[in-house]
């Protein structure tokens, strides 16, 4: 994108819209705060703030779920982590539509939300007993030196 395109973009406020991530637009941002029970719109919403933008995200019961399980319960421990928003698709009530979601950046994953490796299997037990299997999982090629234990 342009510097332009960034500056007017920036420039926008109120919530985000399923139309700001149109053609695949991804965006990542740094929370800085939840506001929970908002009146807005006749009804309370969650929103979520960012610090990079003046838009807010309105939650909802899936992303909440996400953000709850990914950095915990306690929303005063998510700012400062880093989100990408996304456009993806939903099934509700025999409709479907799209909606805007949140995933991490690959590179930025918590501990807690990255799936367990797997011990690699490299003949022999594998099991408790093989040293291996409890240490951390190498890069495959750097790992590719092993001297033959026989």
């Amino acid at each position: 994108m342009s510097a332009f395109s960034d500056r007017i973009r920036s420039q926008k406020t109120g919530l985000f819209k399923v139309a700001d991530f149109a053609g695949g637009r991804e965006a990542t941002f740094t929370i800085a705060r939840l506001e929970e029970a908002v009146e807005m719109f006749e009804e309370e919403l969650d929103v979520l703030h960012f610090v990079e933008t003046k838009q807010q995200l309105r939650l909802n019961q899936t992303n909440a779920e996400f953000l709850l399980n990914t950095f915990g319960d306690d929303p005063e421990k998510w700012k400062g982590q880093r989100v990408m928003l996304y456009l993806g698709t939903y099934e509700y009530g025999g409709n479907s539509g799209s909606t805007i979601r949140i995933k991490l950046r690959d590179e930025k994953q918590p501990a807690a939300s990255k799936p367990a490796a797997a011990p690699a299997s490299r003949g022999g037990s594998g099991g408790p007993g093989n040293a291996r299997s409890s240490s951390p999982q190498l890069d495959r090629k750097t790992d590719l030196d092993d001297d033959i234990p026989f």
